[in-house]
């Protein structure tokens, strides 16, 4: 009797631990599907948070911007974009992006020197810097007009070099990018070193190769040659940016078989000996043939080369 009545309690004390057992097990695995649900919520929700993150940070970042600095930078490209409207006309559009290539040109990768820099003032002199004058002298007056304006004092000589021969482009019906135009470079005072310039008289693969010494890439040069359709080198209309210029390299004019007389005399005016040199060289010929067939692909990399080129060997503010 004495062992079943001291069995009795151990068998409840038993029961109570299973059943106490029991709660514990059920409460564990109940806060494990919570954790688990939680955890598979969190995975799934980032995207969605950090969108909405982004896009509070985006309105907070327009809604602080610095309306002065904003509204200061504004008004310097409103008053550089002015001054050239009223100096440079459509006719002095090819001496002014001539003139731009002509700065920029000096540039020597070894040397690190050279370059975007207004040097070219200092240049005119040069068998190579003939009739610059005329493209210097309207980005003067512009550069002059700028005084009393909100950019006077934070354009450089070079800079305006730099915006004027994106306007030519613009004005004679290419791309628009002057506001991309970078500001804040730094003029010499003197000459940039001598025989930098490529000669006329270049084949396609030695022009290639002086090119890539100012780190010009075959696709870049190509895409700037394309500023020859404007000047009346025979490339189309010569106040028309277009793709004319590869057209024309494309058709070649020069070899044409069975030319009359006059035919051959006239082919002789179209482009520089250059011109015709590039097309002979296969690697400038891919580029041509793009650009001939795709004006827009030609306005892309125009502007995309352009900007390269005139930050080329500048020293910036």
């Amino acid at each position: 009797m004495g062992g079943l009545l001291s069995a009795k309690p151990r068998v409840a004390m038993a029961n109570e631990r299973c059943a106490t057992t029991t709660t514990t097990t059920t409460t564990w695995l109940r806060a494990l599907r919570n954790r688990i649900k939680t955890r598979d919520v969190l995975r799934r929700a980032p995207s969605t948070r950090s969108r909405n993150e982004r896009g509070l940070r985006g309105l907070t970042r327009r809604r602080h911007l610095n309306p002065k600095r904003s509204d200061a930078d504004e008004d310097v490209r409103k008053a550089i974009r002015q001054a050239l409207a009223a100096s440079v006309p459509k006719t002095k559009c090819p001496a002014v992006l001539r003139l731009v290539f002509h700065d920029a040109g000096t540039y020597l990768e070894s040397a690190n020197d050279g370059g975007m820099n207004a040097s070219v003032r200092y240049e005119l002199n040069r068998p190579e810097s003939f009739g610059l004058k005329r493209g210097l002298s309207v980005v003067k007056n512009a550069y002059d007009a700028l005084e009393g304006t909100a950019a006077e004092g934070k354009v450089s000589f070079s800079d305006m070099i730099a915006c004027a021969g994106a306007y030519a482009v613009e004005f004679t019906g290419g791309p628009t990018f002057l506001e991309r135009v970078r500001l804040g470079r730094v003029d010499v005072s003197e000459a940039d070193p001598e025989n930098r310039m490529p000669e006329q008289t270049l084949n396609g693969r030695d022009m290639r190769e002086h090119f890539a010494r100012s780190g010009i890439t075959t696709k870049d040069m190509v895409a700037l040659a394309g500023a020859h359709t404007i000047g009346g080198k025979g490339f189309g209309d010569a106040y028309t940016f277009d793709n004319a210029y590869y057209a024309t390299l494309v058709a070649d004019p020069w070899h044409k078989p069975d030319m009359t007389k006059d035919e051959a005399e006239m082919a002789e005016h179209i482009g520089l000996p250059s011109d015709k040199f590039m097309r002979e060289d296969e690697e400038n010929m891919r580029w041509i043939q793009k650009y001939a067939n795709d004006q827009d692909a030609f306005f892309a990399d125009f502007v995309d080369a352009y900007l390269r080129l005139t930050e080329l060997g500048a020293k910036f503010v």
